[in-house]
C-alpha cells in the first residue's frame, strides 16, 4: 500500500497538469446520466436498462433536484449543496464513478420531492377551482 501512496504523490506532484485533466474526468464521469462502466456483464435487457431507463431517470431527478434547490428550505439546500460539493471533491481526488455517487443520491431525491410537492399543490390548487360549478347569472 506506501508503495502505491508514494506513486500516487509523486504522479501528482510530478504532472499536475495530468492529474488536474484526470480531476476533470472525474467530475465528469461522476454526475454523467450515462453510466461509463464496462458493459461486458449482464443482460442485453440489463445492458439496454442501463443505457436508457438509468439515464432518463437520472436526468429527471437532476432537473426536478434543480428546481427543488429553489423550493426547498434554505438550510437544507445548504446542507445538501456542501455535501454534494464534498463528494465531488472527493471524486476528483479518487476517479469518480457513479458507484461513489450512488449513496449521496438521496440528497438529490430529497430536492426532487420539495419539486413534486410544489407541482401536485399547483395541480391540486387548479383542480379545485375548475371542479366548481359556475355561479348561476342574475
Amino acid at each position: 500500500m506506501r508503495l502505491y501512496r508514494h506513486a500516487t504523490i509523486e504522479f501528482w506532484r510530478e504532472h499536475p497538469g495530468e492529474k488536474a485533466k484526470l480531476a476533470v474526468q472525474a467530475v465528469r464521469m461522476l454526475w454523467s446520466p450515462v453510466p461509463t462502466e464496462s458493459d461486458s456483464g449482464g443482460s442485453r435487457l440489463a445492458r439496454i436498462a442501463r443505457h436508457t431507463i438509468e439515464p432518463a431517470y437520472m436526468l429527471v431527478l437532476y432537473a426536478l433536484a434543480i428546481a427543488g434547490l429553489f423550493l426547498a428550505p434554505r438550510r437544507f439546500v445548504a446542507l445538501a449543496l456542501a455535501l454534494l460539493a464534498y463528494n465531488t471533491l472527493l471524486a476528483t481526488i479518487f476517479a469518480g464513478t457513479p458507484r461513489y455517487r450512488a449513496p449521496w443520491d438521496f440528497l438529490l431525491a430529497i430536492l426532487a420531492a420539495f419539486a413534486l410537492a410544489a407541482l401536485r399543490e399547483r395541480v391540486r390548487g387548479r383542480s379545485r377551482y375548475s371542479a366548481e360549478p359556475a355561479s348561476p347569472a342574475s
